[in-house]
């Protein structure tokens, strides 16, 4: 996979390139994972505002509940956890609750 994303420009609009292999899809999730870690990162760091209804305490810990979650997925060595199915499964609902929370607020990831 390659993206080019331009700057935006005055005019409006910015270039966009993006060249996808079928190897990119094999395992989709892990491949937005590896995308969508980074960009939330400086997301959370530019800390450009929060959605209505909240505070910017609250938009980060749920910024960061996200991060986590992507990271987990980006990250291979970490995406299988040892441990009681108890823990396993505790684990699993939290990687999940960061992803539902991806895409609850995904309309939300812009300033």
């Amino acid at each position: 996979m390659k993206a080019l994303l331009g700057p935006f420009r005055k005019k409006g609009g910015r270039t966009i390139k993006v060249t996808v292999h079928g190897y990119d899809c094999w395992n989709l999730n892990h491949t937005l994972a590896v995308i969508a870690y980074p960009l939330l990162k400086k997301f959370r760091e530019i800390e450009a505002g929060h959605p209505g209804g909240g505070t910017q305490e609250e938009w980060n810990e749920i910024l960061d509940r996200m991060i986590w979650s992507m990271k987990i997925v980006a990250d291979e060595k970490d995406c299988c956890p040892s441990g009681s199915i108890v823990e396993i499964r505790r684990f699993y609902k939290k990687v999940n609750s960061g992803l539902e929370l991806f895409g609850k607020h995904f309309r939300s990831l812009w300033y």
